[in-house]
């Protein structure tokens, strides 16, 4: 920006005045709630990610002992291997996410908004919990699930205040044991037999990049294999789209991500159907030389349709198969540099390969066709009633 450009010190919208503070006397409710609570709960979403509060979410989860579960759009609030961290929650989320839920008796929920895909079966969404909700949108409390506190507000001006009041708590031993045994029986699933396997390829690029790339995804079953194996450390490095995601988002976002991140590598991690609604940017990244590394789960089908129609359509598929598109030979006609990958030993060379290019490079994993993302959630069933995880 020009230095002679000055913004203006308020802006002020019509029909827009946030609230900021949180109400003093609400946040002592919250506080007398929490004083009484065995087995409390944060819910974090994408507000947090938003208001830059992830120090104050990490502070606020050490200094009295809660366990820390995120939405899709909250991920990388806390990072990864926190011991408090219990990844995502929800439809595709961790198991022992959903039991934490299921059983916990007070539930935080900072910067989320309840969405159905996070709930399930709205009614049995945290039964034995008390909730304490925070939002800037007072229209988000309260709209799906009844809430004991509301706080509306920033909520990173909420939880400073919440810090400034409260003291240290004694962890919630035997809570956080019941955890720690979860995550050790029901751990998320890696297949390690047979052919190319989609969690395999994100965990390798995970342990590859550590901390140092930004991830965007796609829609579908690319978004919720990185979602749930891609070991994320710090907030923003994760883009997604999220809410009614749209296919076709992550390759266009990754060139913006690029601009706006140009100190680390980006990575566009999408399914053979989403890459396909853009795929004309490729000619934006090879005329501009923009370094963006496309990674292509290739399965040759709409593949999260696909899995639905398999799980509850009796494997009547219908219009969700794929033609086999070589992604090289349409990013070399570009003039990108690429390689297909199908088998494991071929995937960190693959990945080491892009981060050598110094412009865009097309990576074509051709995954196992019929792999699905589990566990899930049925929809209309109780978040704790997961399929294709491991037996309690």
């Amino acid at each position: 920006m020009a230095e002679d450009v000055k913004l203006p010190e308020k802006v002020t919208l019509r029909g827009y005045n946030p609230t900021y503070k949180g109400h003093k006397r609400q946040i002592v409710k919250a506080l007398e709630l929490l004083s009484h609570a065995e087995r409390p709960l944060i819910y974090a979403g994408g507000g947090i990610i938003s208001s830059n509060a992830s120090p104050e979410l990490m502070e606020f989860a050490a200094l009295a002992a809660i366990p820390v579960t995120t939405t899709l759009m909250g991920i990388g609030c806390i990072p990864c291997h926190h011991p408090l961290n219990l990844g995502m929650l929800g439809m595709h989320g961790t198991e022992y996410a959903n039991f934490a839920v299921t059983e916990c008796d007070l539930m935080i929920a900072i910067g989320a908004r309840f969405d159905d895909r996070v709930t399930g079966k709205i009614d049995t969404f945290a039964p034995h919990a008390k909730i304490i909700h925070i939002d800037i949108d007072p229209a988000e409390i309260g709209k799906n699930k009844r809430v004991d506190v509301p706080i509306v507000g920033d909520v990173k001006a909420v939880l400073k205040d919440i810090l400034a009041t409260m003291k240290k708590r004694d962890a919630h031993d035997i809570w956080l044991k019941k955890i720690k045994y979860w995550k050790q029986h029901h751990p998320l699933k890696c297949p390690s037999t047979g052919g190319l396997h989609p969690q395999f390829v994100i965990r390798t690029l995970s342990e590859l990049v550590k901390e140092k790339a930004v991830i965007v995804s796609e829609v579908g079953q690319n978004q919720m294999w990185t979602a749930q194996h891609f070991c994320f450390h710090n907030p923003r490095t994760w883009i997604t789209s999220g809410g009614l995601g749209t296919m076709g988002f992550g390759f266009p976002a990754g060139i913006g991500v690029h601009f706006a991140r140009p100190d680390l590598p980006v990575f566009v991690i999408a399914g053979d159907g989403s890459i396909q609604m853009n795929i004309q940017e490729m000619g934006t990244v090879a005329a501009n030389k923009i370094p963006v590394k496309i990674a292509i789960l290739n399965n040759m089908y709409l593949g999260m349709v696909r899995q639905w129609q398999e799980l509850f359509f009796d494997h009547r598929y219908s219009f969700t198969e794929l033609p086999p598109v070589d992604f090289v030979k349409i990013g070399n006609a570009y003039g990108i540099e690429g390689v297909r990958v199908e088998s494991p030993d071929e995937v960190l060379p693959a990945f080491q390969a892009s981060l050598d290019c110094d412009g865009p490079f097309v990576m074509d994993f051709r995954i196992e066709r019929e792999e699905n993302v589990f566990p899930m959630v049925p929809a209309g069933a109780a978040i704790n009633e997961m399929i294709g995880g491991h037996p309690q």
